[in-house]
């Protein structure tokens, strides 16, 4: 079992490495522009000028759909982070607090989570920003509640332990103690809490540029291309496949990762 687990770490490793490639190093070589257009050959199949064919303008969609993918990643790999980085910042202050200030973080977050995310979302991206990095940064600032009840819960179990007393008793400052030794403690969970929110960063892109309240035209990203072929989903089936299998790859390939570590970290504390 714990074979098959390191298995499955590696492998959505391995290939989110070979998707990072595909989006950010290869169209260094493949020197094609994904905005030109080419209004006398729309929709064409692949080919050897186009290996993924065209779509309805003309334009190279094995470089669109290379753009499209760096373009999701670094929107939702910054989300990600600034979520990740505000959940810690308010479990450390809950998990260390006491009384009012630890009830009132938990309470917001409680407040937040009773919200249905995707109204925030539409109303975030449809209302006050039309800003695709405005947008997610402001839904990565109502997207940390999750990270910050795990890491108020882990922290409140340390606090607990004979070693962090020692440390406290032995004079180390806050800092140095929560430095040195409860996040080095807590590292796992920031990782799982990262490439679970990533994951889900990913399909709420995706959906938003599908709907038209994400990236705006001409600028491509893996939800506008699948927007794209619904006009014509039969007579552009290479533009559904080519990105549908890149969306289905790179979702499993961080849940892979997400599981992994997950997994490797329940096992830890089993033993």
């Amino acid at each position: 079992m714990k074979i098959r687990k390191i298995e499955n770490l590696r492998f959505g490793l391995a290939v989110l490495v070979l998707i990072v490639v595909f989006a950010f190093v290869l169209p260094v070589f493949y020197r094609v522009s994904p905005y030109e257009q080419d209004l006398s050959n729309p929709l064409s199949a692949p080919s050897i000028d186009h290996p993924m064919g065209t779509d309805m303008y003309g334009r190279d969609l094995m470089a669109r759909i290379m753009k499209g993918t760096a373009n999701t990643l670094m929107v939702s790999f910054l989300a990600s982070l600034v979520s990740l980085i505000i959940g810690i910042i308010a479990g450390v202050i809950s998990g260390f607090s006491r009384g009012i200030i630890s009830e009132l973080v938990m309470r917001l977050a409680d407040v937040l989570l009773g919200f249905p995310k995707l109204v925030m979302i539409l109303l975030i991206s449809g209302i006050l920003s039309r800003d695709i990095f405005v947008s997610f940064f402001l839904l990565a600032c109502l997207s940390w509640m999750e990270t910050a009840r795990i890491i108020r819960g882990e922290i409140k179990v340390i606090k607990e332990s004979l070693l962090y007393k020692s440390l406290v008793a032995a004079g180390l400052s806050f800092p140095k103690v929560l430095l040195g030794y409860i996040f080095p403690l807590l590292r796992g969970k920031f990782l799982v809490s990262f490439t679970l929110s990533f994951a889900s960063f990913i399909l709420i892109e995706i959906s938003l540029s599908f709907l038209g309240l994400g990236y705006a035209s001409p600028e491509p990203s893996l939800g506008t291309l699948l927007r794209q072929a619904r006009y014509d989903p039969a007579g552009s089936y290479w533009i559904v496949i080519f990105t549908g299998l890149v969306i289905i790859i790179l979702v499993s390939a961080v849940n892979f990762i997400a599981d992994g570590i997950k997994d490797s970290l329940e096992e830890n504390v089993s033993r």
